[in-house]
């Protein structure tokens, strides 16, 4: 009977840390270029972040940057036309750092972060 004690006590803290793991709402962030070939910031870098979906929703291209945005460059970025979208989650990993946008000003986007 004691072990079965001990073996409950030493099951019960990892048991315990999946209840803690609890998803998030979807944050929605969706809104339109302010200034033209400018990045402006979607969302600040997050630890645990669970995923994230941006869509371009407008006629003009725009570009999107996973990192700190004084480092943000159309090379360095993800190129979205009309429709398409792009994820921060990829083979079970989910990237956490900053995301911005740039494109053509008033054009609209899509971005739900959870």
């Amino acid at each position: 009977m004691k072990w079965l004690i001990i073996i409950g006590a030493l099951a019960f803290p990892f048991a315990a840390s999946a209840f803690d793991q609890t998803p998030r709402p979807n944050s929605r962030l969706s809104g339109t270029i302010a200034v033209t070939n400018t990045f402006q910031s979607i969302a600040v870098a997050e630890t645990f972040r669970y995923g994230c979906t941006i869509q371009n929703n407008g006629a003009a291209t725009m570009w999107v940057f996973f990192g700190p945005i004084a480092s943000a460059t159309k090379a360095g970025s993800v190129v979205l036309s009309a429709s398409q979208s792009v994820s921060c989650n990829s083979a079970g990993v989910v990237l956490t750092d900053q995301i911005s946008i740039t494109g053509t000003a008033t054009q609209e986007f899509y971005a739900g972060v959870q």
